[in-house]
């Protein structure tokens, strides 16, 4: 794959682009956004990013916690917890998570049990899990928490 401009910015594409439409997400710097995935395993990283994104937003749960609780739940260091590394069957398994806890939830509803006990324990948990989390991947904790306002 060679890197490549668009109107939308950076990606990389086949050698063969147009020909070709194997693409790659890049970011500005040109580093590659996640693990180049074949058709099949790309649309599985959607479908995921996709469930996990409406999960962190119709609950109460920040953006942070939220991808503490999926390294926590699948058992992932702070390394492998970023959909674009994952591949098709740990997609599966992310979507399988998060579907039961998606349908009881409203939008902006409280946390389901699942995610935050009575005592709390869970959403201490998550914060920890977080912070060292942020601290894995270098996260700005404010730049985190004005991007989940």
């Amino acid at each position: 794959m060679r890197l490549r401009n668009s109107r939308y910015g950076l990606f990389y594409g086949c050698q063969r682009f147009p020909a070709c439409k194997a693409t790659h997400g890049a970011h500005p710097d040109g580093k590659p956004l996640g693990v180049p995935a074949d058709e099949e395993t790309k649309q599985a990283r959607i479908r995921a990013h996709d469930y996990f994104d409406r999960m962190w937003k119709r609950s109460r749960m920040a953006r942070g916690h939220a991808y503490a609780w999926m390294q926590r739940a699948m058992g992932l260091t702070c390394d492998e917890a970023h959909i674009g590394r994952f591949t098709k069957e740990q997609c599966e398994r992310l979507i399988a998570l998060l579907e039961p806890e998606l349908a009881k939830l409203r939008p902006r509803e409280p946390l389901p049990t699942s995610f935050k006990s009575r005592d709390g324990r869970l959403e201490a948990e998550a914060r920890v899990v977080e912070n060292e989390h942020r601290a894995c991947v270098g996260f700005d904790a404010r730049a985190m928490e004005q991007e989940d306002e």
